[in-house]
This record gives structure tokens, C-alpha cells and sequence, in this order.
């Protein structure tokens, strides 16, 4: 027999694959993990149990998936948004923004004009008016010519007596780039409590303060000679703050998004892109944007097909074709025509107008927006110079965007998967096209829109884009890099050029440090795209080659905690979460698996969408997150016999005082017992924080449930929800309860012992294992999960009637059960507490064949 005393005190390098477990000649083999479940392996060498998460809210329709996105405007204003089937739900603050309870409503024929327009005045100046739209149940306001003076404007009194905080909720119809005005004042038409808010195409949630008096309503339109309607008004009665959406909820599940400040800009191919705009915490609107003058598709070159316009400026002016040939492959003008750019010249000047009515496949009607010279079409006569603008219900939507160097960039169409768009500099919503369809003389700009094809041997539909020192694309058959000559890209300086050829899949990656984490295009292969000093350029080496087995069923969704772990989250088609330390400057790159806890038909939790956030210290927190993003869930369960989908929030590890703040030993663990009471090591979790009692109510949503409960920092027995409640042995002012989750931390076969070779496939017995443990709160820990036992943290000297203090140092115990091929010391725990475990030693006896 050999006697060796190995140590393991890394466990970043993460959880290898079977394709891995003969390779202790590896360099990360010795800190590697042949399973690493519920825990997070901390870049520091250490695996530490995961925090639990905590009940946020139950979704709008627990029958129906939503998924989660992040706005984020600065690290003191962040949101996360419930997206399902045409609804936005929004949440800060670790609990869901919802409306006040009011007493006053707008409902009937004020609120959905089924039959009328109801109590609303007209109250439109000059020959404007309002009116009834039957056919939609809407309300028209009509606008018209000299709108300074012709506006309409509806106007509705609603009674109100009580001082109180008042969401309102509407909705207007009409052609992208139209506006209304919002005004509530406590007289006719005044402007008290709103001052003429601009509303653009689109759904809203404002928020104003009523006093105790009778308020006045009024939305104007002001455009010339020209309709826009509002339907859907009415006030948020003690509810969740919901925007109406035009997305279903399968729509809703494929968004993609990016950010400017304020403002979340969504994409959809089968939906008009629109943007998300805050005003407050309860206020919001979701417009559709409106792109200005292009893009376009190539001009018309057929002399006989032409276009006529009946008039070069105004609205709904009629446009006639002499032939369907080239429009639509020849169908002609389609209904999805609606809200589609249509540009005429001829030869000398051009102008462009959107189109808001097809008439037949030779007819529409167009507002006119503009010109190179007399701001509207060059004539009235038949004009064979023609485009239709590239973005349509005919042609498809940007699927995908980003920004870059003060450009809106977009990208994927049905028509054009492998091309993107980037505006002008600063003017994120033109998209002027160059100077060949602006008219004669006119030059091209350095700060003009641009379009971009790719164009190689692969298939190139475009997937993502990122920016970085430069813009990147990927595409499902290769990954990209845009260049220029120039410090910027220009129009008449732009090219790209293939960097890797992975192919990537549809699944928005995330940028870390400086490198872009994106899916392969078979969904399980996790690639990092960045700079190699040694290649001198860029490469995507596969993060997952050691561990295949984590993306087993596949990735539907990334995003990036960087506080304090720097974890990428990769949720999984099966509803787990692989997660990657990922600190590339200290190699450290290791994977494991989280599973949330409770079940989902006899099976486990399914988490279905998350999302990262920066914390916060919020009213309503129970503690401070400014120091850690934030990662939330859609977690569906099935709970007393229903399934149940909850919006959570995972709670913070648990990090006590510094012992070297102190100068006795008491006076630390004083505190640290104080502390401990806010370890949140449960899922699906609520606080109870108030007098001492035995009974703890609130815990609805786990009815039926077993829960894991910690008690004034103290392991509790287990308890059933019976009531929305459970009765506890003893009265407790601080209490966890939640879900219980287990962690699991197996350490790969030992191969030590042997001075001819390996040990590998040599009998061997563990004798003692000494651990080296931070703030562990329990350790249970066997040979294999059939021997697991518990390890006692209690010292002779601590007292008998208050919870054992958190333990930190080293633990010694005696594992020897015989020789066998693979002895193991594996911790497998369920207890509702920390556990760090920072590294272990152990005694190896290895037979030595002869």
C-alpha cells in the first residue's frame, strides 16, 4: 500500500464530461468536478451552494409561457418586463409595479366605443370634429386642412372625489410617425394635471395625480386633413401596470431587443419594430417606429411599369400603376402594403410618402412625407424612377439590431436575411438612402444611412449582431467582423470579412469582457468570438468541450451576471441552467448546472425564461442588491396539483463579517449568528421578518408543498403548507421558507499513489478527509449518496438554545471503507443553509499491484 495525501482546492475548472474522466494528465483535471449541481464555483477556487430564489409574483396566465426582458436605463433604474400573449408586464425592486386601488373607472362606450363614442365631447376646433367608427369600435378624430386652427379633440369628464394616483390606458391607431396629444386638467380642456403629452402610434400607460375633483380627459389630433383613432381607454384598477402589446405569445417568446437610454427597441420579422419608451415607473409606451426615407429596393428599371401620383404633397394622395409587373413578384399591391415606404422620381428630383390604404393591386393612397426639393413627389405625371421601402407585412421586419458607432443597425428580413441597415449618425430612424435616389447633384455623405450584404459560399442569414471596437455579425454559416479603412464606417468604406466559420444559432449571445458568448447553430455548443494575440485575429474556440454533457438538450437563452461571479446563464431546452464562471484573464472557465427547486409534473422545476438586471435597494427589497446583478426566472411548477408559473428573483449568497474586524472571538460570532438569519438557501422563497409566533402565513403559492424552513438562523424540521400557512415548534421573529434544492459536488477518480505510473485503474480506499470550509452552515457527506451522513459543526462551546455559528476552518473526518476502484468523498446536501467549500485533503491508500 501507498499512502498519499492529494489536495483539491480548485473546483473552477468545472464539470467535465465521460469523454474526460481518463485525463488526469489534463492541467484543469485537479480542479475539475466530475458533477457540480446547485453551486457556484467561484473564481477564486471554491464551490459555494447557490442562493435560493425568491416569489416575486405569479404571471398574468399560469397556462401560458412569457419570458422575461431586461431595461435597464442606469444601475439605480432597472426593470425586468413580462412579455406574453400581447401584454407587458413590468417588475423593479424585487415586486411587480401595479396600479393603485381607485375608486373611478372608464368602462362601456367611453372605453371600447362598441356602439358609440359614448360621454366624449367634441370639443375639435373649426370644421374638425370626431366620430364613430362602427366598423372597428374606435373613435375618430378628424383633423383638417389648417390643423392650428381645425384640430379634433375628444373630450371625456370623469367624476372623481377622492385625492388619488391615476393610471391611465390607451391605445392609437393611425400610420407610423402620426401623433396625438394627451391633456387631463380638472376644467374643460384644461391642462393641470397633463400638459399636452405626445403620443405617437401605439399603446400607453400614463400616470397622473387627481385631486379630489372631477378631471377632463382630452386626446387632440393635429395633422393636416388626416384621421387617427384612440380605442381601448380606460384606468388601471388595483392591478398590475400592464402595456396592451400587438405581440402573441409565441411572438412574444422570439423577441429580440436592444437599448438607447430610455428607450428598448423590439424586433420581430412578422411585426413592425417597435420601441418601448419609460417616462416613470408606472408610465409607458410602446410605439411603432417610424423609419424615415428608406430603405429601399432597387429602382424600378422597367421604362413601360410606371407610377402616377394625383397630387406631389398632402395625405391619402392616390397612387395608380400602370402595371403590377415588378411590384410584389408581379402580384401587384398587397393589403401587408400598409405602413410601407414608397419613393418616386424623375431623373432630377424624388420624394417619398408612406403608404396608409391599398386599393386595389394597381392603387394606393400615400402620405406624402417628402422631397429633395419641393418636399413632396417631383410631379403628377407617370414616372417610371420608383422603389418600395424594404421593410413591410410583404417583405418582413428587421429581426434583429443593435447599435454601433451612433448608428441604429438592423438586420434580417424575410426578402433579405443576410443584409443589415445602419441609419444615418445620431438620427437612429432615418434611413436616407445615398445620393443614386436622393436627386441630381446631391452628394453622399459620410454621416448617411448604409446597407450592407454578405455575401460568401455559406448561407448567411444573419443571427446576431454585437458591437465592439468593431461591428460583429453572425450568421448561421459563418461569424464576422465589418472593417473599414477609415476611423468610422462610412458609406463608401464598409466591408466584411469571415473571421470563424461555426455558424450561429438564433439564441442573442452575450457579451463578456471582451469577447462576444454566443450559441452554435446546433444549440449546444457555447463558443467564445474574441481577439487572439497568438493568431492575430479573431477565433471561437468551443467552451463546452470539456463539458459536453451540460448542453445536452440544447440552449434557448444567455444572459450575464458579472457581480460579483461573472456567471453566463444558459438556459436550457429542458428547463435546468447550465452556468459558466467565466473570468478569461485568470483562466478560469469551468461549467455547472443549477436545478430549481420543487417539481413540475413529477419531475423537476422548469425554468422558462431568465433574465439579468443590476440590483437595486428599492422600498419593498428585503435586503440591498446594489452590490450584485440581479438573475430572475419564470420558474412553472406544478403546486397542489395546478401548474403554476412564478416571476423570482435569486437572492444574494450569504457573505458574513470579516473576522478581522474583531478582536474577540465572541464578539464575532455574536454577529455572525445575527447575520446568518438572512441566509436565503430555499427556492420559491418568502421572508417573515416581524415579532416572534409560531405561525407563518403568506405562502399561498407553495400550498401542499414541503418546505425547508431556517429559523432565527437555525435548521427547522421540515413543514407542509396547509392553509397558506405552517405552524412552527417554537415562536421565531426571523424565518426562511421555501423550496428545498439539494447541491452536489463529486470530485473526479483519484489518480495518486502510484510511483510507477497512474493509479487510475488501481484499487484505493480514502481514510481521513480534511475540508477546508467557509461560512457552512451543514455538511452532509459519504463515499457515494447511499453513505451520505452528517458532519456535526456544533463545538462543545456553543450554546445549546440558539443556532450553530456559521463554520469556518478545517473539518476532519474518517471516511475508510475498504479498497475499491473509485472511492469518492461526495457532499450532497438539501439543508437550507451556506455551504463553502474552499478545498479538501485526504488521506489515499492505493494498493500496489505485484
Amino acid at each position: 500500500m501507498a499512502i498519499t495525501y492529494p489536495a483539491q482546492v480548485s473546483f473552477n475548472a468545472g464539470e467535465f464530461g465521460l469523454r474526460m474522466l481518463a485525463r488526469s494528465d489534463f492541467h484543469k483535471y485537479r480542479s475539475a468536478v466530475r458533477r457540480g449541481e446547485n453551486v457556484i464555483l467561484l473564481p477564486q477556487g471554491g464551490a459555494s451552494r447557490r442562493p435560493g430564489s425568491r416569489y416575486v409574483f405569479g404571471i398574468k396566465d399560469s397556462d401560458t409561457r412569457a419570458r422575461l426582458i431586461p431595461f435597464q436605463f442606469s444601475t439605480s433604474q432597472a426593470y425586468v418586463i413580462e412579455a406574453g400573449n400581447q401584454y407587458l408586464a413590468f417588475f423593479r425592486n424585487q415586486g411587480q409595479i401595479t396600479a393603485s386601488d381607485i375608486d373611478v373607472s372608464i368602462t362601456g362606450d367611453n372605453s371600447t366605443f362598441g356602439s358609440s363614442i359614448g360621454s366624449w365631447s367634441d370639443v375639435s376646433g373649426g370644421t374638425a370634429d370626431i366620430d364613430h367608427d362602427a366598423t372597428n369600435e374606435r373613435m375618430s378624430l378628424n383633423a383638417k386642412t389648417t390643423p392650428a386652427t381645425n384640430y379634433a379633440r375628444a373630450e371625456l369628464q370623469v367624476t372623481n372625489s377622492t385625492a388619488q394616483t391615476i393610471l391611465i390606458r390607451f391605445q392609437v391607431i393611425g400610420a407610423p410617425g402620426d401623433t396625438v396629444k394627451l391633456r387631463v386638467g380638472t376644467s374643460s380642456e384644461g391642462t393641470e394635471l397633463i400638459n399636452d403629452q405626445v403620443c405617437g402610434v401605439g399603446y400607453h400607460v400614463t400616470e397622473l395625480t387627481a385631486t379630489a375633483a372631477d378631471f377632463y380627459v382630452c386626446f387632440t389630433f393635429d395633422e393636416n386633413a388626416k384621421t387617427v383613432q384612440i380605442d381601448n381607454v380606460g384606468l388601471l384598477d388595483d392591478q398590475a401596470v400592464e402595456l396592451v402589446t400587438p405581440y402573441t405569445q409565441a411572438q412574444a417568446l422570439e423577441l429580440r431587443w436592444v437599448q438607447s437610454n430610455d428607450v428598448l427597441h423590439l424586433f420581430h420579422g412578422s411585426v413592425p419594430t417597435y420601441r418601448l419608451l419609460r417616462l416613470g415607473h408606472a408610465s409607458w409606451s410602446l410605439e411603432e417606429v417610424d423609419c424615415e426615407d428608406g430603405p429601399y429596393f432597387d429602382e424600378n428599371i422597367d421604362t413601360s411599369v410606371t407610377l402616377t401620383s394625383a397630387a406631389t404633397t398632402g395625405l391619402g394622395i392616390t397612387v395608380t400603376a400602370s402595371d403590377t409587373k415588378g411590384i410584389n413578384d408581379n402580384q401587384g399591391f398587397l393589403s401587408t402594403d400598409v405602413g410601407r415606404l414608397v419613393s418616386i422620381g424623375d431623373g432630377t428630383e424624388r420624394g417619398y410618402g408612406i403608404i396608409v390604404a391599398v386599393n386595389s393591386t394597381t392603387s394606393i393612397d400615400v402620405d406624402i412625407r417628402g422631397g429633395s426639393t419641393n418636399d413632396g413627389f417631383p410631379n403628377t405625371t407617370a414616372n417610371h424612377e420608383w422603389r418600395l421601402g424594404k421593410f413591410s407585412g410583404t417583405t418582413g421586419y428587421p429581426k434583429v439590431g443593435h447599435f454601433h458607432e451612433q448608428r441604429l443597425v438592423v438586420a434580417n428580413t424575410t426578402t433579405d436575411p443576410d443584409q443589415y441597415w445602419l441609419s444615418q449618425v445620431g438620427d437612429f430612424y432615418n434611413m436616407a438612402p445615398d445620393s443614386d435616389a436622393s436627386g441630381a447633384g446631391v452628394e453622399t455623405q459620410d454621416d448617411d444611412a448604409l446597407d450592407y450584404r454578405l455575401s460568401s459560399d455559406q448561407v448567411n442569414d444573419i443571427r446576431w449582431l454585437q458591437s465592439g471596437e468593431d461591428l460583429f455579425v453572425g450568421t448561421a454559416g459563418a461569424e464576422w467582423k465589418t472593417v473599414h479603412d477609415g476611423a468610422v464606417i462610412t458609406p463608401s468604406d464598409i466591408d466584411a470579412r469571415i473571421q470563424t466559420r461555426m455558424g450561429s444559432s438564433d439564441v442573442e449571445p452575450v457579451h463578456a469582457d471582451n469577447a462576444v458568448i454566443f450559441l452554435q447553430r446546433g444549440n449546444r455548443q457555447v463558443h467564445e468570438f474574441a481577439f487572439s494575440f497568438e493568431a492575430d485575429g479573431f477565433r471561437s474556440p468551443d467552451l463546452t468541450i470539456l463539458s459536453p454533457q451540460i448542453t445536452k438538450s440544447g440552449v434557448s437563452e444567455m444572459a450575464y451576471a458579472q457581480i460579483p461571479d461573472s456567471q453566463i446563464l444558459c438556459r436550457r431546452n429542458d428547463g435546468r441552467i447550465a452556468t459558466l464562471t467565466y473570468k478569461r484573464e485568470q483562466d478560469v472557465v469551468g461549467w455547472a448546472r443549477w436545478m430549481i427547486g420543487g417539481t413540475f409534473n413529477s419531475s423537476n422545476a422548469v425554468v422558462e425564461s431568465i433574465a439579468v438586471i443590476p440590483g437595486n435597494n428599492g422600498a419593498g427589497q428585503v435586503q440591498d442588491s446594489t452590490e450584485r446583478d440581479e438573475i430572475w426566472m419564470i420558474v412553472k411548477r406544478t403546486i397542489n396539483g395546478s401548474t403554476a408559473r412564478y416571476v423570482e428573483v435569486m437572492e444574494e449568497s450569504f457573505e458574513g463579517p470579516d473576522p478581522n474586524d474583531y478582536t474577540t472571538e465572541a464578539d464575532y460570532e455574536t454577529d455572525l449568528l445575527d447575520a446568518q438569519t438572512d441566509a436565503y438557501y430555499a427556492d420559491s422563497i418568502i421572508t417573515y421578518d416581524g415579532a416572534a409566533t409560531t405561525t407563518i402565513s403568506g405562502l399561498d403559492h407553495l400550498e401542499g408543498e414541503t418546505v425547508k424552513i431556517l429559523a432565527d438562523g437555525a435548521v427547522h424540521g421540515d413543514r407542509t403548507v396547509s392553509g397558506g400557512s405552517i405552524t412552527l415548534e417554537e415562536e421565531y421573529s426571523t424565518v426562511q421558507i421555501g423550496l428545498g434544492y439539494f447541491h452536489d459536488i463529486e470530485p473526479l477518480i483519484a489518480d495518486f499513489g502510484n510511483r510507477a505510473g497512474s493509479a487510475l485503474t488501481l484499487d484505493k480506499d480514502i481514510g481521513h478527509v480534511g475540508l477546508l470550509l467557509h461560512e457552512t452552515g451543514s455538511v452532509k457527506m459519504g463515499r457515494d449518496r447511499a453513505s451520505l451522513r452528517d458532519i456535526p459543526l456544533r463545538k462543545v462551546s456553543d450554546a445549546m438554545d440558539t443556532a450553530v455559528p456559521l463554520f469556518s476552518g478545517i473539518l476532519v473526518e474518517d471516511l475508510s471503507d475498504g479498497l475499491t476502484l473509485d472511492p469518492r468523498a461526495i457532499h450532497r446536501n438539501d439543508d437550507p443553509t451556506p455551504f463553502t467549500l474552499l478545498g479538501f485533503v485526504y488521506g489515499l491508500d492505493t494498493a500496489i499491484p505485484g
